[in-house]
């Protein structure tokens, strides 16, 4: 689970979350001052092969985008990157709270 807070204004600022380089998340934020996502990522019958869903509001429901694929080897060890981008550089964005479960 990752929540977002930013500054409350229509500039653009876009959230992302990075697995092994894929990009699982991407959401802008321009209405509103957070973003709070439920990403889960899986190994598909594989342990270099995963699939996710990238959704904008809470991360459970239908979506209209294709699932998220990556060939991440997560026998190894993996780099996980939580970022924010901004348009104006007097914008804040801020990571309020992260939680990562890896299950075996």
């Amino acid at each position: 689970m990752l929540l977002w807070s930013a500054t409350n204004n229509a500039n653009a600022k876009t959230v992302r979350f990075k697995f092994g380089g894929s990009t699982f998340y991407a959401v802008p934020i321009t209405t509103g001052v957070m973003c709070q996502c439920l990403l889960e990522i899986r190994n598909r019958n594989s342990v270099s092969s995963q699939v996710g869903a990238q959704s904008a509001f809470n991360g459970i429901g239908n979506g209209g985008a294709a699932v998220t694929t990556a060939v991440v080897n997560t026998a190894n060890a993996v780099t996980m990157l939580i970022t924010g981008e901004l348009a104006n550089s007097a914008d804040t964005i801020t990571i309020e709270a992260y939680s990562i479960e890896v299950l075996h």
